[in-house]
């Protein structure tokens, strides 16, 4: 395995002689945040099937987990079943040094006020973006190859503003009647059906970025409602090892219906977009999305039980199992904590049907932790290390190197940075952060008011600016 040197003061890569790492011309933002550390996939197998259903099946039983109980003992404590089994949850997935920085970048973005600036300079092209939501607007100001313009997204319009290429602010509302759209140039142009395909996306599209902190609390609330209304069984004790111990663990067993399931989605998605999972997916259909023509909760109500069991060790998740049946194979798998301090630094799946598994060990030694995926035979299939000091992450896959990169928090944010990617040198900079600065958007001309003629000035200035014609 290559060294990757980095810098300690700005966290870069310091250049090799073979392919030189260019220096960041600024710091800017960000992506999705995973809740445990990314380590690289493992090599594909009869495991890897099942890998999805088992994580989500613990990380929704225990996500959303409120304060941690002292729950003493091996066995079960206080409090119901649920209780128990949510804060045995959160004080297993407890955060570490590298994903405390995406939790730091999810707490700045929980508000709905947040800022995300980035930068990506790759093959001789620049990108810029500074996004910025605040209370239900957002602006995006975008600059690629010498073209600059600003979008702003409101709760009823869309304006773009193009100045700087010699074009007048252009608006269009996404909630107005589209019945009569079709007599105008433009909604001539694009039709009545595209028309409304651009107002669902674009309504869309403002529900998911407006969901601030009090819509996620209530989502989270609703959420722990369904799952403490399932019933929990007290299941025999089972011996499972835990760190360099074998402990004798209790532990609740219960069954996830597709009825359940159906429900839970149902009420989700009503809560985010106004509309039923139903209507939903008609809806991204109609917007040319691949998903199904069958009716999707038709479709969950028809999947067989999942039976669940979670076992607790001194208020932690020892292990949780799951097994069903999907239409081509039965599933019988278990998930295994067995680190000593932090109980997922030592995360094993299990495939009981063919005896396979998948481990993902962590280790820290002084600033460095080190995140390895193995197979069955104990052989490494990927390998992340984090420098706490200096933020640096390298990404391998055997003893290549995949990425090299930055994610470190600061008083001003998050920021997220990757120097290469397979053998690459790219610059990419993202900073997230609360320095929001929405701007109210100009006034704009609706595009349905445009006619033949104002359109063509558009297309000549476009044409004047791109290729100096």
């Amino acid at each position: 395995m290559s060294e990757i040197k980095f810098d300690p003061q700005t966290g870069e890569p310091i250049a090799q002689a073979s392919e030189p790492v260019q220096p960041a011309q600024q710091v800017p933002a960000a992506e999705q945040i995973p809740q445990t550390a990314p380590a690289p996939a493992p090599k594909k197998s009869k495991t890897g099937k099942i890998i999805a259903g088992i994580v989500a099946a613990a990380v929704v039983i225990g996500g959303g987990a409120f304060a941690v109980k002292n729950l003493g003992g091996n066995g079960l404590s206080n409090g119901t079943p649920y209780e128990q089994i949510k804060a045995a949850s959160e004080a297993t997935f407890v955060s570490d040094e590298l994903t405390d920085q995406f939790k730091a970048a999810s707490d700045i973005m929980k508000d709905g006020t947040y800022a995300i600036n980035a930068t990506l300079s790759a093959s001789g092209q620049n990108i810029d973006l500074d996004y910025n939501a605040d209370k239900g607007k957002m602006s995006a100001k975008i600059a690629a190859a010498g073209l600059e313009g600003t979008l702003y997204l409101d709760d009823t319009k869309l304006t773009l503003d193009a100045s700087s290429l010699g074009i007048d602010p252009l608006s269009y509302d996404y909630t107005s009647d589209k019945t009569n759209a079709a007599d105008s140039y433009i909604g001539s142009m694009i039709g009545s059906e595209s028309l409304g395909q651009l107002d669902a996306l674009l309504k869309m599209a403002y529900s998911a970025a407006n969901m601030d902190k009090a819509n996620q609390e209530e989502m989270e609330a609703t959420v722990d409602e369904k799952f403490e209304s399932l019933e929990y069984v007290e299941i025999e004790k089972e011996e499972i090892k835990v760190g360099e111990d074998t402990i004798e663990c209790a532990g609740y067993s219960t069954t996830v219906s597709g009825e359940f399931l159906a429900d839970l989605f149902d009420t989700v998605t009503e809560k985010s977009y106004g509309k039923s999972l139903t209507d939903l997916v008609a809806e991204l259909n109609s917007l040319g999305v691949s998903t199904t023509s069958e009716d999707p909760l038709e479709q969950i109500r028809a999947m067989k039980d999942i039976d669940l069991k979670f076992y607790i060790n001194e208020g932690k998740l020892a292990r949780v199992g799951i097994k069903t049946e999907t239409e081509d194979q039965s599933v019988d798998a278990a998930i295994s904590f067995a680190g000593k301090d932090i109980p997922w630094h030592e995360t094993i799946i299990t495939n009981h049907e063919d005896d396979s598994s998948v481990t993902l060990s962590v280790k820290e030694d002084g600033g460095l932790t080190t995140y390895e995926v193995r197979d069955v035979n104990d052989e490494v299939q990927g390998t992340l290390e984090y420098h706490a000091e200096s933020g640096s992450v390298t990404v391998y896959s055997g003893d290549e190197t995949v990425m090299t990169g930055v994610i470190a928090k600061g008083t001003d944010g998050v920021t997220f940075r990757i120097g290469e990617m397979s053998g690459q040198t790219v610059d990419v900079n993202a900073k997230i952060s609360d320095d929001v600065n929405v701007a109210e958007a100009p006034q704009g001309q609706d595009i349905l008011t445009m006619s033949e003629s104002d359109f063509s000035k558009i297309a000549a200035s476009l044409t004047q600016v791109l290729y100096g014609l």
